[in-house]
């Protein structure tokens, strides 16, 4: 049940893809946020709902342990409430029945 004591992580990153390597790297940052429960907003920026605001903290350290050495990576932490009031101006919304309980639990 989505509720004013969940939290909503907004990763976007942009990462180098000039070589081999950097795009290894993009890829193994990209697999880890689909590892550990994050839907794609768009391309380069992923959302996960946190059952308890208060895992935010540990979840941002955990993106920094599990992020590449270059590049731009910018966390968002919202709430529930504030992530509802996404205004779509271009494009297909979000699918908000993504968001479930058994699913995203942290």
């Amino acid at each position: 049940m989505n509720n004013d004591k969940n939290g909503v992580i907004l990763v976007s990153f942009d990462l180098p893809t000039t070589d081999n390597k950097a795009r290894a790297a993009y890829r193994k940052f990209r697999k880890y946020l689909q590892s550990k429960g994050y839907s794609m907003l768009q391309e380069s920026t992923y959302v996960k709902l946190l059952h308890h605001a208060s895992n935010t903290p540990s979840e941002i350290r955990d993106i920094e342990k599990n992020a590449p050495k270059d590049g731009k990576i910018f966390v968002f932490p919202l709430t529930w409430a504030q992530f509802k009031k996404i205004t779509y101006i271009r494009g297909t919304p979000f699918n908000f029945s993504l968001f479930s309980d058994e699913i995203f639990y942290i």
